[in-house]
């Protein structure tokens, strides 16, 4: 009982976490990067391009809240998504390095919202696998 009282915990704290990328990529992230006037920048592109991820962090978060009050499994797959989610992050992140000290803020936030997919997609699997170790049965993908 009380390893299914912290599985439930660590499904909001890694709830919590994705739902804080989402808020640094809306208010931290994104203006500044619209209103970018570096030679040979896509201030819109990029722009909407961080809003989708904002919308797929904001998806993610939710699918782990409602695994927590459903069935009380979480998926494997949503760690491997949270990873997936930070490599375009962390692309635009050594990209955006180059921009100069307009972008440094937005930068630095970008590198925190990669390592906390990254903090995420290890609680999810760290949820996974004392799940399997607890029920005696291997970690399966599709389940």
């Amino acid at each position: 009982m009380a390893s299914e009282t912290a599985q439930s915990r660590l499904r909001f704290v890694t709830a919590g976490i994705l739902f804080a990328i989402v808020a640094i990529l809306v208010v931290i992230i994104v203006p500044p990067v619209a209103t970018d006037t570096f030679r040979g920048a896509n201030p819109g592109g990029s722009s909407r391009a961080f809003g989708v991820g904002a919308i797929l962090h904001a998806l993610l978060a939710m699918s782990v809240v409602r695994s927590s009050r459903s069935a009380g499994r979480i998926s494997v797959w949503a760690g491997v998504f949270a990873l997936i989610l930070g490599l375009p992050l962390l692309d635009a992140a050594f990209d955006f390095r180059s921009h100069g000290s307009a972008l440094r803020v937005p930068d630095a936030g970008m590198f925190v919202c990669v390592f906390s997919d990254f903090v995420a997609a290890m609680l999810i699997f760290s949820m996974a696998f004392f799940r399997s170790r607890a029920s005696g049965k291997p970690i399966r993908l599709f389940e």
